[in-house]
């Protein structure tokens, strides 16, 4: 999960109350922009505009996330603390050598309902 300190004020503190308390500079800011003053037709001058886009900055994480899962080692890693910290009864998909056995029983299965598979080494 990515945290989203925009959402987060959203949701929360949806009147600012939170804000106009402990940021002084966006007292008489409207509700509507309480979270997001740079959105503002003229922001407050006293406030510095955004250092990082939260939108962005997620799906920036995101990518970089999702290219160590597709690396190499991550499986087996994964599955080494699963193995090592996990419940059998999690319901936690396995990967490495669990997987590829319960894959290969599938083939098996697969090629025993359909014989133009050809002969698989058993």
């Amino acid at each position: 999960r990515i945290y989203n300190p925009v959402k987060q004020g959203k949701d929360h503190d949806p009147e600012g109350r939170f804000v106009r308390r402990w940021v002084p500079e966006l007292r008489d800011v409207p509700d509507a922009f309480i979270h997001e003053p740079w959105r503002m037709e003229t922001p407050p001058k006293s406030y510095p505009p955004p250092l990082v886009d939260p939108v962005q900055a997620a799906k920036e994480a995101k990518d970089r996330i999702f290219a160590l899962r597709r690396g190499e080692g991550f499986r087996r890693e994964a599955d080494a603390i699963q193995t090592a910290h996990g419940s059998r009864r999690s319901g936690l998909p396995q990967f490495g050598a669990k997987s590829q056995r319960a894959a290969r029983k599938r083939e098996v299965a697969e090629a025993k309902r359909d014989p133009r598979q050809g002969a698989l080494d058993l």
